[in-house]
């Protein structure tokens, strides 16, 4: 999804446009032109309410036309209590049909079967829905969750999922509620690099849509479907870590030595991208950097030009190789992806993306930026 995608519908909309033409969803501030995310009420920069956000939702109302039964609720509560006025209904008809059959047609019915009057006002209703209960069949954790440090340090994740993580984490395992403000802090403290929070509430929203749900204004939930999923991230990650082999009996042969093995290079295929952004070429890059001559530099200087200057969000090994042949770099290294590898295991200036794609990390930035300051 682009920036300036409807969050909705995905609507590809004009740079000018407030509200999305086709469902509606004010995707602006009003005031101040700030991008807006699916559940705020109010604008982050300017605090100016959302057009109907505030406003007192909506009443529905139910008519029973058996015997006389009102009710009025908010969509809210609407969505959560239909189902459970249907059964009270669908009882209280069955009762008196039992009752009708066994007194016969002329017998009459008591008064206090006759109608049935629901005071929601004075009487608490437990609305709790049967999938709440959470089967252990579902995940193989048992409620021992890795710690969140060891999630950071140990797994890898789309911008999206880490936003899910780290509100699972937050809200103590999908039990308690939590704010988007606390969850933007988290990401920021830990994933902050700019091409990421450009796109914070492009993945927010992403998120929100699949996990979360709206407590009240301010406060946030995991919807059952969103506690699966984390189980999900975390288990599936955990078991592709896991490579055990114990359930082969048979002998390894002893294998004689015969010198080095021969390691054959993996075929990189060019991946072209825009070189020439209208603020800065990445010719004009290198040289503002004085013109890296080691391959670390060269790799992180065109990571850097992609994801912050040009604001895409991850790179290739084919991108390098690209940049390569188009500045005429000599001594591209022949093991290009193992090079990448050992600069993140060694300087921690990368980390890994989605679908063998790669990210500067913070250090990175750091590193490159302070070449930039003392050329």
């Amino acid at each position: 999804m682009k920036k300036n995608d409807c969050p909705n519908c995905e609507k590809v909309l004009s740079e000018k446009a407030i509200f999305c033409g086709r469902c509606k969803t004010q995707i602006k501030c009003l005031n101040c032109k700030e991008m807006l995310s699916l559940d705020d009420v109010c604008c982050e920069v300017c605090g100016t309410d959302i057009k109907g956000k505030n406003e007192s939702s909506a009443m529905n109302r139910i008519v029973y036309d058996g015997k006389k039964f009102e009710a009025k609720f908010t969509d809210t509560v609407g969505k959560d209590v239909t189902e459970t006025f249907g059964n009270i209904f669908m009882a209280n008809q069955e009762r008196l049909a039992k009752n009708a059959l066994g007194q016969g047609q002329g017998a009459s019915i008591p008064k206090n079967e006759e109608e049935e009057i629901i005071d929601i006002d004075s009487e608490e209703v437990d609305f709790k829905d049967e999938n709440d209960t959470k089967k252990d069949d579902d995940i193989d954790l048992n409620g021992n969750y890795p710690h969140i440090e060891d999630i950071k340090k140990k797994m890898s994740f789309n911008e999206k999922d880490w936003i899910i993580i780290y509100a699972f984490y937050k809200s103590n395992h999908g039990e308690t509620t939590f704010s988007k403000a606390d969850i933007r802090s988290n990401y920021k403290d830990d994933r902050r690099t700019k091409s990421r929070m450009k796109k914070f509430y492009l993945n927010w929203d992403k998120a929100y849509r699949e996990a979360f749900a709206t407590q009240k204004v301010g406060e946030l939930k995991f919807t059952d479907e969103g506690v699966k999923i984390a189980n999900n991230l975390i288990t599936r990650k955990k078991q592709s870590h896991s490579t055990s082999n114990s359930g082969s009996s048979k002998p390894v042969p002893n294998k004689v030595s015969k010198g080095p093995k021969k390691v054959i290079a993996k075929s990189i295929k060019a991946e072209k991208f825009d070189m020439y952004s209208e603020s800065k070429t990445l010719k004009d890059f290198f040289e503002d950097l004085g013109s890296p001559k080691r391959s670390n530099e060269r790799i992180l200087a065109i990571g850097y030009y992609i994801n912050n200057i040009l604001g895409v969000e991850t790179f290739t090994d084919g991108n390098i190789d690209y940049a390569y042949k188009a500045l005429k770099l000599d001594k591209r290294p022949t093991y290009l992806r193992q090079i990448i590898t050992n600069i993140k295991n060694r300087h921690f200036w990368f980390e890994a993306g989605n679908n063998n794609s790669w990210i500067v990390s913070r250090d990175g930035e750091i590193y490159i930026e302070n070449k930039l300051n003392k050329s």
